[in-house]
């Protein structure tokens, strides 16, 4: 009986404890995530200030108060241009470390707003953010040639992938909280069964120590 709860016990603590979602990065990932000039980045792809699109999972997707559109006029409270603004985003390029962006909002009335990013490791989204500068390098090179064409395919494709890595994203999210609330009542139910073993255990000893009585008597 002793075994069966102690099996129990450490059961209950590998499902409190496990994440199935938790993997090592891919092989390209792996191989090219020094590949990038910088250790973090903020997942966003610009058009001189202007944010032509975002990393899906990256900082400034997450944060869904960006838009493509956007111009951002300072980074940390410091006026950029398009010369400089890549240098600020870098910032001191440490991952988790953060930066504020006066954005001036692709809307009706262009109002401005300050929105805080927090700085992703490269190696994360490597692969994505990859991509993100291979489209960009397509649409630079068809702005040198004045192909007016191939900015607009890439745009529809840049569109079109973001939309499925957003929909598998939601889709592992969604299994990520079924998961969690499956790992949750096969705890539960691991803790009854150790529960019950030791009640099934102790009323064993009672029925011995019983047992043992009678028979000195």
């Amino acid at each position: 009986v002793q075994k069966c709860i102690d099996a129990c016990s450490k059961l209950a603590g590998k499902l409190k404890s496990t994440d199935p979602f938790e993997v090592p990065h891919p092989q390209y990932v792996r191989e090219h995530a020094t590949d990038f000039r910088t250790r973090s980045t903020v997942g966003i792809m610009l058009n001189g200030c202007q944010i032509d699109n975002m990393v899906v999972g990256g900082p400034a997707w997450n944060s869904h108060q960006l838009e493509h559109g956007d111009e951002i006029l300072k980074v940390d409270g410091r006026t950029v241009d398009a010369d400089d603004i890549l240098d600020g985003l870098v910032g001191n390029d440490l991952p988790g470390s953060t930066v504020r962006l006066t954005v001036r909002k692709d809307i009706p009335g262009n109002s401005l707003e300050t929105v805080t990013l927090h700085r992703m490791a490269s190696e994360v989204i490597a692969d994505r953010r990859r991509m993100f500068e291979l489209f960009t390098s397509i649409k630079d090179r068809a702005v040198q040639v004045h192909d007016l064409v191939i900015p607009s395919i890439v745009d529809k494709c840049i569109q079109l992938w973001a939309s499925m890595l957003e929909s598998d994203m939601d889709r592992q999210d969604m299994t990520r909280r079924k998961y969690g609330i499956l790992q949750e009542q096969c705890t539960r139910i691991a803790h009854d069964v150790k529960a019950d073993l030791r009640r099934l255990r102790n009323q064993d000893r009672r029925s011995l120590q019983g047992i043992v009585e009678e028979e000195a008597e």
